[in-house]
């Protein structure tokens, strides 16, 4: 067995090792580019703060865009499971109360700010920053569609045009405003855009 793939001494020795390890690492990443931003992420930071050799992290994720890119992946898959409530309201309802918690935190407004602003000034981390966010967009478009399958929804618009009206108001608040995003807002926002994406029949 390779020791220096191995955790730490006096880590907890739980389930799979590679397991624990890939978890350990892909929160320390999420942590670490909270804290420096992408450019000033350091591989010898992510290690101590995962508890694992240097050589772990190189081995498995070469660079810092595959491993941040796989935590924040592994992040908004784990924290917006796609509801399924029987009817469009409630999922509407469920799934940007769930986007809600999973970005408005002092630290993740942090991190997703920071993210922005890095990937203004380099390609590499643009393309990061919209494969991220077009791979955690797409999972809410089922809520859409089914809407439509169900016919509460209209069909002449695509389902992408109409999760942006659910949704962009989130991010004006996360990125332009600066407000926070409570129960309220959300209603308001499902009312608003339910008008205009129901079809006349089903108004």
């Amino acid at each position: 067995m390779d020791k220096k793939s191995e955790l730490r001494p006096g880590t907890q020795r739980t389930g799979g090792r590679s397991a624990r390890v890939r978890a350990a690492v892909l929160a320390a990443a999420l942590d670490e580019v909270t804290e420096y931003g992408f450019s000033g992420m350091s591989t010898a930071r992510i290690a101590d703060r995962a508890g694992v050799h240097r050589t772990t992290v190189h081995r498995r994720w070469p660079d810092h865009a595959e491993l941040i890119t796989e935590a924040l992946l592994e992040s908004a898959g784990a924290a917006v499971p796609i509801p399924d409530t029987g009817e469009v309201r409630g999922d509407l309802h469920a799934l940007l109360h769930e986007i809600s918690a999973l970005i408005d935190t002092p630290e993740r407004r942090r991190r997703i700010r920071g993210l922005l602003a890095d990937a203004s000034r380099s390609p590499e981390i643009g393309t990061l920053v919209s494969r991220v966010w077009t791979t955690r967009f797409e999972l809410g478009r089922e809520v859409i569609e089914r809407g439509v399958a169900r016919g509460d929804l209209r069909t002449d618009v695509p389902p992408g045009t109409m999760l942006a009206t659910f949704v962009g108001p989130l991010y004006v608040r996360l990125l332009i405003t600066d407000e926070r995003i409570d129960d309220e807002f959300i209603e308001d926002v499902i009312d608003a855009g339910l008008d205009g994406a129901r079809g006349p029949s089903s108004r």
